[in-house]
């Protein structure tokens, strides 16, 4: 009988024979770390150029996703980052942080949704700021599927965070979309989308943060 094929949705970069799966989310997670750092400037750069502190925020909460990613990768690859230790050490910490930055990420959608008008951008610039967020979230999914070993508890804190980064993209998506699509101001709605997928990151990041796995047997 043949041998099965490797997942063909893995790219050959990544799939190399001798490369074991762990060194291969390994390896995609740098990539999303060093990409997460293009969009996070790039959202930056954007949000000042037109004075819209709702790109800025998105560029702090993509900021603070890449660094959860880096401590996955530094505890993966042997590293102790600010003392952390082990996987057990590193979940908590990496939940602080999607945590912190979704109550953040909330509060500035409260002001939104309780009136404060939103961002409207250019056509051009709201359809390179949807078509990057689209990526992001790409990105996002194909990193949770990859990481797809929900026994390996600092895996299931890496598919968590790209799960609460995606979450967090779609209200930016929306508002970059209406700005342009609609005359009236919708910030009762961005607000509100804010708020909910807001809440939603911030209750992953919570779990990641208090829960704490079975230690192994022996």
């Amino acid at each position: 009988m043949a041998a099965p094929h490797e997942n063909n949705r893995t790219p050959r970069w990544v799939s190399r024979p001798g490369r074991s799966a762990a060194a291969r989310t390994t390896v995609l997670t740098r990539v999303s770390v060093l990409w997460g750092m293009v969009l996070a400037a790039g959202k930056l750069v954007m949000g000042l150029s037109v004075a819209s502190v709702f790109l800025c925020l998105h560029a702090f909460y993509t900021a603070c996703m890449g660094l959860a990613r880096w401590l996955f990768l530094r505890v993966q690859t042997g590293g102790r980052p600010f003392g952390l230790r082990s996987e057990h050490g590193c979940c908590p910490a990496m939940g602080g942080i999607v945590l912190a930055a979704s109550a953040f990420y909330m509060l500035y959608s409260l002001r939104l949704f309780l009136g404060q008008p939103s961002p409207r951008y250019h056509r051009y610039a709201a359809i390179a700021i949807a078509v990057f967020t689209l990526a992001e979230i790409a990105l996002n999914v194909y990193g949770s599927v990859t990481a797809r070993r929900r026994d390996e508890p600092l895996l299931h804190a890496l598919r968590l965070t790209n799960l609460a980064a995606s979450l967090i993209c779609i209200p930016l998506a929306q508002a970059a979309v209406l700005s342009f699509t609609h005359a009236a101001d919708l910030s009762f709605y961005n607000g509100l989308s804010g708020l909910i997928f807001g809440a939603f990151a911030a209750i992953i990041g919570a779990w990641m943060l208090f829960h704490r796995p079975k230690q192994p047997a022996g």
